[in-house]
């Protein structure tokens, strides 16, 4: 058995935590993508479908919106021209990825109302394309937008957190 010793945390997860572990779900994601555009059972690539197209067309546009609606203008307000930069990446970036998932939704909506092997085969050049664009674009948000987040006041890691529950109402 178990024990634990000394107080346990009872705080909810904080603004960067909550931006960590949505980055952890996109590549989740991402590698689900890349094993259903190698096929398998109907039932497997059905699932694996709709699971895909629930999560890049509901959690992902929120993500995108936390980090565009909520992050970068408090970010913006530290004037520092090189976290600018990386900010109009990030929301460039943004962009180019949603169009990219354009055609993979609609790959993706199809595979789960009818599953093929030869469908899931033809996601496969868009799901390696888009794996790799995701994690590079993940890594640099993490390596030079995160970290400019501990210059934030704490009251805005909270406001930035209400606004992020509030889009998951």
């Amino acid at each position: 058995m178990l024990t634990t010793l000394g107080k346990r945390s009872v705080e909810s997860p904080s603004m960067r935590d909550r931006l960590t572990d949505c980055h952890a779900r996109i590549r989740k994601f991402c590698a689900l993508a890349k094993r259903l555009s190698e096929g398998g059972p109907a039932d497997h690539t059905r699932e694996a479908a709709a699971d895909l197209h629930r999560y890049f067309s509901i959690a992902l546009p929120l993500h995108v919106r936390d980090e565009d609606e909520s992050v970068r203008p408090r970010l913006e307000r530290l004037a520092d021209p090189s976290l600018s930069a990386a900010l109009e990446t990030m929301s460039a970036e943004h962009v180019t990825a949603e169009v990219a998932l354009d055609e993979l939704l609609a790959e993706w909506s199809a595979i789960a109302q009818a599953p093929s092997e030869a469908r899931c085969l033809q996601t496969r050049t868009a799901a390696l394309w888009f794996d790799t664009y995701m994690h590079r674009h993940l890594e640099a948000e993490e390596l030079r937008i995160f970290p400019a987040l501990d210059a934030l006041p704490r009251g805005q890691w909270d406001a930035i957190v209400a606004e992020m529950q509030a889009r998951r109402r």
